[in-house]
């Protein structure tokens, strides 16, 4: 079984090419049979052939960039990983945070991302624990919306953008009605598609994909889902991504704490459910996107069974 090390960055990605292709990530996404998508880390090791059985649409790098803030921008992790991934020619998605990062140094990385292929940015703020600055008015990036500004207006469409999203409502907003409003503002910057916060409410996910479309947010909407795995894991991922638990799968996961193996039967079998409502909403959803910590044998009991 084939594992990539991803702390060896000479290490080759052995993936299988994607037949969609790279060039139009949209059209990749929205024509797709498999309609499911991946995302890893570059800080820990997965397995190639599981993700090669599996083909997801489209692969997504989280960018760990307050790790090598210093680093040449050929030497980041996420963008070694993103390379690899399009060498392969797979779809590939590359997260971006801008908030501790200054104009200069985002035109290097977009620079060379450009050069390398990597053509599709998911423009992010940055976790709110790692901002190393609290001054809005000394940051080139504030905000995720300013990011997107920036990379359209500098490169327009050499890039596809997109932007996370909330079903469950930022920390940082009071409701709905104000994520929406911070949502429009990405999209009236240049936003072309939405990833959204993992979330275990379906209603919840529901009522944000029709309230974007009330808000005339027209662009394609991708859920996120986790599938748990355990209990010590379901926490360490809330308290990294700060999403909401129901009470209905928290309950559940508090009374079969100490039994792995029930937890991570019912994680598939509630993923499985949870895929096939937002799959069966194609008015709303157009396609799913799962976190999966680089635990992708998960993922792949999953996909196997939908």
């Amino acid at each position: 079984m084939r594992e990539l090390l991803l702390d060896n960055p000479n290490k080759t990605v052995e993936i299988l090419p994607n037949k969609c292709g790279k060039n139009d990530f949209l059209k990749t996404i929205l024509q797709s049979n498999q309609k499911i998508s991946v995302e890893l880390s570059p800080n820990h090791s997965f397995q190639c052939d599981i993700l090669q059985r599996i083909r997801p649409t489209f692969v997504s790098i989280t960018w760990l960039g307050n790790l090598h803030l210093d680093l040449p921008v050929e030497q980041i992790p996420a963008v070694i990983l993103a390379k690899q991934f399009c060498d392969q020619n797979y779809s590939v998605l590359l997260h971006l945070t801008g908030r501790n990062l200054k104009k200069e140094r985002m035109m290097k990385i977009l620079e060379h991302l450009k050069e390398v292929g990597v053509k599709n940015i998911l423009a992010l703020q940055g976790d709110r624990r790692h901002i190393l600055e609290p001054d809005d008015t000394k940051c080139d990036f504030p905000y995720a919306s300013d990011l997107v500004m920036f990379i359209k207006k500098k490169f327009g469409d050499d890039f596809c953008v997109g932007v996370a999203g909330y079903p469950d409502v930022h920390p940082n907003n009071h409701n709905l009605e104000e994520d929406l409003n911070v949502l429009q503002c990405k999209v009236s910057n240049g936003a072309e598609f939405i990833v959204t916060q993992a979330t275990f409410d379906f209603e919840a996910l529901e009522n944000f994909g029709l309230a974007c479309r009330k808000h005339n947010i027209n662009i394609p909407i991708i859920p996120g889902i986790f599938v748990i795995k355990s209990y010590q894991t379901l926490v360490a991922m809330q308290k990294y991504c700060e999403f909401k638990i129901t009470k209905n799968v928290l309950d559940f996961v508090q009374e079969n704490r100490d039994n792995d193996e029930v937890i991570a039967n019912y994680g598939v079998d509630f993923a499985i459910d949870f895929i096939k409502r937002c799959l069966d909403r194609k008015e709303l959803f157009s396609a799913v996107h799962m976190f999966s910590m680089n635990n992708i044998e998960d993922l792949e009991k999953v996909i196997l069974r939908l």
